[in-house]
This record gives C-alpha cells, sequence and structure tokens, in this order.
C-alpha cells in the first residue's frame, strides 16, 4: 500500500508543477478559473522583488491553457490593437486544438481518478504495466497531435516544438498541458490590452488599464519620452474606443497627509521620503506627489 501511495502522489506532484507559474515583476497572466477569464499578478507573499508564483486551476488547464505577457516587453507592430484579428485566431486555435485539449482531459482523467483508484483495488505489481502503458501510450499520442499542431500554427519555433515533446515523452503526466505552449506563442504580436478586451470583458479590460497605465515603467509620458510615441497614440485610440477615460487613470491621487510628497503609481500609497521604491510593489519606483496649492 505505501509505494502505491508513493506514486499517485508522484504523479500529483508531476503535474500540480505545471499549474505554478513565475511571473517577472513587470508580468501578468489572463488564467481560466470556475467563473471566467481572471487576471494574475505575480505574489508578493511566495515571490521577491523580481517577481512571484502565480497558481492556475488544475482542473481548466488542459481546455483552457493560460495567457501570459511581460508589460514591459510589449512590442511596437502592425496588428497590435487588432482585435478582429484576435478573435479570428482564438476561432482559429480552438479549431485546431478541440481533439487535443479533449485528449488532455482524458489524460488528466486517468492519471488523478483511474491511476489511484486501480493501484490501491489491484495492487502495484498487478497494475504498474497496463497503467505504464496506456499512460505513456497517451502521452506520445498527445505529443504527436502538438506536433502536427505547432508545425502547423507555429512553423519557425522548431527548438521550442522539440523541448515540449522531448518533456511529454520523459515525463508523460506534463502532456496534460501540452497547449500551454501554443498560446506563449501565438498571441505575442498583439497588445496584451487587446487581447484582454476579447477574453474578459470591460470590467477586466478596466482593470487592466490601470495597471499598466499607473505603473511607472508604463505612464504614457514616460513611453513618449522613449520614442514611443506611435505607440502611446494607439493605445489611447484603443482605450477610448473600449470607452475608458485614459486621464481619469493618469490622475494623482489626493493627499491624504501634510507631509506626504511621493506616491506609488502601483497600489497609490503615499510616502514622506522623496525618492525610492515602493516596499509592497517589488521595484515600483516612486513619483512626485504634487501640493495643492490652498486658496486660503
Amino acid at each position: 500500500m505505501h509505494d502505491e501511495v508513493t506514486i499517485i502522489l508522484v504523479l500529483g506532484v508531476l503535474y500540480l508543477s505545471d499549474t505554478i507559474l513565475w511571473l517577472p515583476v513587470r508580468a501578468v497572466a489572463i488564467v481560466r478559473g470556475f467563473r471566467g477569464w481572471h487576471l494574475s499578478y505575480p505574489s508578493k507573499i511566495l515571490g521577491n522583488e523580481k517577481g512571484g508564483l502565480v497558481f492556475i486551476n488544475p482542473l481548466m488547464l488542459p481546455l483552457y491553457p493560460p495567457y501570459v505577457f511581460r508589460l514591459d516587453r510589449v512590442e511596437q507592430k502592425k496588428d497590435l490593437f487588432n482585435v478582429r484579428d484576435i478573435k479570428k485566431k482564438i476561432r482559429k486555435l480552438k479549431q485546431e486544438t478541440y481533439f487535443l485539449s479533449v485528449l488532455c482531459s482524458c489524460l488528466l482523467i486517468y492519471v488523478i481518478i483511474v491511476i489511484p483508484i486501480v493501484l490501491l483495488s489491484w495492487g502495484l505489481l498487478r497494475s504498474f504495466i497496463p497503467l505504464g502503458v496506456v499512460l505513456y501510450s497517451s502521452a506520445v499520442l498527445v505529443a504527436i497531435i502538438f506536433f502536427r499542431i505547432h508545425r502547423k500554427l507555429i512553423p519557425n519555433q522548431k527548438w521550442e516544438r522539440v523541448n515540449a515533446i522531448v518533456r511529454m515523452i520523459v515525463c508523460p503526466p506534463v502532456a496534460i498541458t501540452a497547449g500551454e505552449t501554443l498560446t506563449l506563442r501565438i498571441f505575442q504580436s498583439h497588445h496584451p490590452l487587446a487581447i484582454c478586451s476579447v477574453l474578459g470583458g470591460q470590467n477586466m479590460l478596466v482593470e487592466f488599464s490601470e495597471k499598466m497605465l499607473t505603473h511607472s515603467d508604463h505612464r504614457l509620458e514616460i513611453n513618449m519620452q522613449m520614442n514611443n510615441l506611435n505607440l502611446s497614440k494607439k493605445l489611447i485610440k484603443f482605450l477610448q474606443h473600449q470607452r475608458i477615460e485614459v486621464l481619469d487613470i493618469l490622475k494623482q491621487p489626493t493627499s491624504i497627509d501634510e507631509g506626504a510628497v511621493s506616491y506609488c503609481p502601483n497600489c497609490l500609497c503615499q510616502y514622506i521620503y522623496q525618492e525610492g521604491t515602493c516596499p509592497d510593489c517589488f521595484g515600483v519606483s516612486l513619483l512626485p506627489l504634487e501640493k495643492k496649492i490652498s486658496n486660503d
């Protein structure tokens, strides 16, 4: 009984290890939960000044892989805010990966339900080889289907394709998360705000807009100083088209203390020292807080 439980725990740990993502401090993940898509940011508790962990629903991962974006690596491309093109890609991705998603879901059920029941009922000696053959065969089948889809949708990423297939063959439970590699590459040519508007709707778009525009490294004024004037214009135009007031997001908070001279653009906490970084938001530089002129 001890050996059976050990194998079950090992399989569980191998799969759950792929449901934990490490996000850099200026990154965000769009993750699917039971109630729909939502934004996930690097954990402040399980992290440091460079980033933090994000946990993905293990039951949703085979069907809805996460979308991960670096906010400090947004490139200026032609279809950056092309919502119609994003919707088209999502429909095509669903069509191409439908069978793969179903197979990965069946593999998940096999790993977390069938294998434990058979091991505990028949014992390790009687069930180890049949269970192993089915698990390995399923992983190889997922790898073959993944190879064909990846080569069709992302033909230039050969080494990424080979690396993912090797991981699936060496560690069969990893095959459950085969779709994650596809989503990480297909939408790199689009701005995360545009993808957010398609997946999460208005509420998530407003939340993400505030998070991105108020971050000290992504304020429109700084983007313009970095010769990204065209990108800033496109960003403003897109947000206005989505009925989001950019000026309301960028306005400074009201001073709550006479001694406050700076504030964090991420969490809006105010501080009595002029320079430095926010201790709660790793790496976010403080901005000067303008004093309001009294009429008295």
